[in-house]
């Protein structure tokens, strides 16, 4: 094989490669998007609040794996509010749980009486 070919062969293993992780990502928003709710809260709440929010929807507070996941796939874009809650509390201090940031793409220590967006999942 010449130069050419080898340079030709390349690109067209990264545009088919490229073309596939579209594909999957697409499918893994679409995917994705079938679990969550489909609208902010649209009010901001306490961690109690927002757990009891989820449940009457007959869904529950997502944990922050799952909307860094959200975040990560671009999901998070079509989100209206900020700082979401999680369902992952702090082991040994119980009034923390972890809240997750859009906007910085970070998790944080927060306290449960403060207020924040939810969006529940299935």
């Amino acid at each position: 094989m010449n130069k050419i070919s080898i340079t030709k062969t390349l690109l067209i293993i990264l545009i088919l490669g490229n073309l596939l992780f579209c594909k999957n990502s697409q499918e893994e928003i679409s995917k994705s998007k079938e679990q969550w709710d489909a609208a902010d809260s649209k009010t901001f709440f306490t961690w109690s609040q927002a757990v009891e929010y989820c449940k009457g929807k007959q869904m529950r507070l997502p944990t922050l794996r799952e909307i860094k996941d959200a975040s990560k796939i671009g999901l998070g874009r079509e989100w209206q509010g900020s700082v979401y809650w999680s369902s992952d509390e702090i082991k040994d201090a119980p009034r923390y749980v972890y809240a997750f940031s859009l906007t910085s793409k970070d998790s944080f220590e927060t306290d449960k009486t403060g207020l924040k967006d939810t969006h529940c999942i299935r």
